[in-house]
């Protein structure tokens, strides 16, 4: 995977992360927000509009709900692994 995400990369990627996401919830968990802004910081340009919808007030952020499996989650570790951020055998 490239360094930098191109416009279309990066709205396959949210809207794949969007529809695995099953509750509601998902979109102000810490999970999400965490994906959301490693996308955000690898986006090859300035894509604001493009994210800012999916950014709550602070004050409906909240932790892990600990949902087994967690779609957010699960896509942020695939995609570090992808781009060789973390170590495999760690997941």
């Amino acid at each position: 995977m490239p360094s930098k995400l191109s416009i279309d990369q990066t709205h396959k990627l949210l809207d794949e992360v969007l529809a695995s996401s099953p509750l509601e919830e998902c979109h102000t968990c810490e999970c999400f927000l965490g994906y959301l802004t490693r996308l955000e910081l690898d986006a090859e340009q300035d894509l604001q509009a493009l994210f800012s919808p999916y950014k709550p007030d602070k004050a409906f952020i909240h932790s892990c709900l600990g949902c087994d499996p967690c779609p957010p989650a699960d896509a942020f570790a695939s995609y570090l692994k992808a781009k060789n951020l973390i170590d495999p055998a760690s997941l």
